[in-house]
């Protein structure tokens, strides 16, 4: 486990982004999910420009910025088992009061 791991998910629009790539099950390039995590411009440009890059480096997911396309990266199923029991534990509602 990596300590960089902790520092993805400190972030509740993160998480989002992360929990809907392991529900889509995204072993192969699937389009960047815009509409389902994020609310405004504001939100899209953040997940192009930070979140996705910062995925990315972390080795989480690839994406592919020119066909905005994201997949699970090379260290994502030894991530997945911290994503889930933060999923399993996670609580929007909590994040947005």
């Amino acid at each position: 486990m990596r300590d960089e791991w902790f520092g993805l998910l400190a972030d509740g629009f993160r998480r989002d982004v992360l929990f809907e790539l392991l529900r889509r099950g995204a072993t192969a390039s699937t389009p960047v999910p815009e509409r389902s995590v994020a609310a405004s411009d504001a939100d899209r440009l953040r997940l192009r420009h930070v979140d996705l890059p910062k995925l990315a480096a972390a080795g989480v997911v690839d994406w592919d910025e020119r066909t905005a396309t994201v997949a699970w990266g090379p260290s994502f199923e030894e991530f997945r088992p911290l994503l889930e029991a933060v999923r399993a534990a996670d609580d929007p509602e909590r994040r947005r009061a």
